[in-house]
């Protein structure tokens, strides 16, 4: 558990009062401790959230029991006055440190972060995912999953979804390795947060999907409001709309978002796949995950040659006769291994 100096140092830095001259440091400190980073992680999301339907005077109250001084003479506390009082979001930070430290740690609390993190021993953040259930699926095979909460999960092809042990106690996270789409279940109380090498997605109840193979994290949002946060530290988070794709690069510093066609995005879901000018080598990347080969490609030229395709997951014998004649080239087959070269 942070001490109070400690704390005071976290909140200033989600709150972005950490001088210029401090932010390399204050980095470096939170990067020597995976719990600090994790808890600054949690704490800046929510920040970032903040302005939703969190009910910030009974956390405020529920947190100030546990910071307050000792020596302190107890009050009774008006709850309803004490709403009224508070200020309007964006909060404009004019309190001491651990009253600032009182209102990060209320919409925490109002999420259940800090009350777990308070309450577990250090190591349950790592044990939560080593004893965490894993559905894996194959080349070629889409795996639909019901989880606990009713949340519906298409599993992609290729694809490790790990589901936390402690799912739906105060949040529902799982962890994802290649590609889904979520439809989860609205519950304001515990939000679903979909964790990736780069980045976390924090909903509430809604329609997106997540693809993450180690070059980046992309989220598409079929329906509802997604909330993207990028690991690096002070990275900006997005919220994301429906029609949109949110990449984060595989350093986790920043959101590209940008509007997309869901039905040619999500094509996947419907075994199909879609390439508009494509390159060649993008086009047989994503082919390795649906067949069971792997794909070599020869020359200089040759891997950015462009093509346009609409697949439903063809034989592979025709899939390669139309590749190659779309882009000029022979292929040759030996065991799972093919090989295009340009046609002399």
């Amino acid at each position: 558990m942070l001490s109070e100096k400690e704390w005071n140092r976290l909140t200033s830095f989600v709150a972005g009062e950490t001088p210029p001259a401090e932010q390399s440091g204050m980095e470096q400190w939170l990067q020597e401790d995976p719990e600090r980073e994790r808890l600054y992680t949690e704490f800046r999301e929510i920040w970032m959230a903040r302005g939703s339907d969190v009910d910030v005077a009974s956390a405020w109250i529920r947190f100030s029991e546990r910071v307050k001084d000792p020596s302190e003479t107890p009050q009774a506390i008006d709850s309803h006055r004490r709403q009224s009082s508070l200020p309007p979001w964006p909060l404009r930070w004019s309190t001491t440190p651990m009253a600032r430290a009182a209102v990060i740690g209320a919409l925490v609390l109002s999420g259940g972060i800090l009350a777990r993190h308070l309450s577990r021993e250090p190591s349950a953040g790592a044990d939560r995912w080593e004893t965490a259930p894993s559905y894996v699926t194959g080349a070629g095979e889409l795996r639909w999953l019901s989880l606990q909460d009713g949340t519906e999960v298409l599993l992609g092809v290729r694809s490790d979804l790990q589901v936390a042990s402690d799912f739906g106690v105060d949040t529902r996270e799982v962890r994802i390795h290649g590609e889904a789409f979520f439809r989860a279940t609205a519950d304001a109380r515990r939000p679903f947060i979909v964790h990736t090498t780069e980045s976390r997605a924090r909903v509430v109840g809604t329609g997106f999907s997540v693809r993450s193979r180690g070059e980046g994290t992309e989220v598409i949002v079929r329906e509802g409001t997604v909330l993207v946060v990028p690991l690096a530290v002070n990275a900006e988070a997005a919220e994301l709309k429906a029609g949109t794709l949110g990449h984060v690069s595989s350093e986790g510093r920043s959101v590209e978002v940008k509007p997309v066609d869901l039905d040619e995005r999500l094509a996947w879901m419907e075994g199909r796949l879609v390439f508009r000018n494509a390159r060649l080598r993008e086009v047989l990347h994503q082919l390795e995950f649906w067949y069971d080969v792997d794909f070599r490609v020869e020359g200089a030229a040759l891997p950015e040659r462009r093509l346009t395709a609409f697949l439903e997951h063809p034989p592979l014998g025709e899939l390669l006769s139309a590749i190659a004649l779309a882009v000029d080239a022979s292929y040759t087959m030996d065991g799972s291994v093919v090989r295009f070269s340009p046609r002399p």
